[in-house]
């Protein structure tokens, strides 16, 4: 907490309040209830912040705002999915074509 402290200006009480707030934020915990915040987790807290401080979003909205754009996401990844899927088995047909 106190390297992302020092690295956004966040104080370490704000931080826990967020994981409260914010259910996609979830830094992983270690030995001693420690905390790890990935790249992902302070892009969030970034993201949170300038929402927050700087856009006028109240929690309640920035949580609204997060949770949306993450469904949105999460649409587009599970699409690129099936694209993938698609293109793998038409290159798999490709191949038993070729080996037959």
């Amino acid at each position: 907490m106190g390297e992302v402290e020092r690295l956004l200006g966040i104080k370490p009480h704000v931080l826990r309040y967020w994981e409260q707030q914010f259910p996609m934020l979830a830094p992983l915990k270690r030995s001693g209830g420690r905390r790890y915040y990935r790249t992902d987790d302070i892009a969030l807290l970034k993201r949170i912040d300038r929402m927050v401080n700087q856009e006028g979003y109240t929690i309640k909205g920035a949580r609204a705002a997060l949770s949306q754009a993450g469904a949105a996401e999460a649409a587009h990844d599970s699409l690129s999915r099936q694209e993938l899927a698609t293109r793998l088995r038409r290159i798999a047909d490709r191949l038993r074509q070729a080996l037959d």
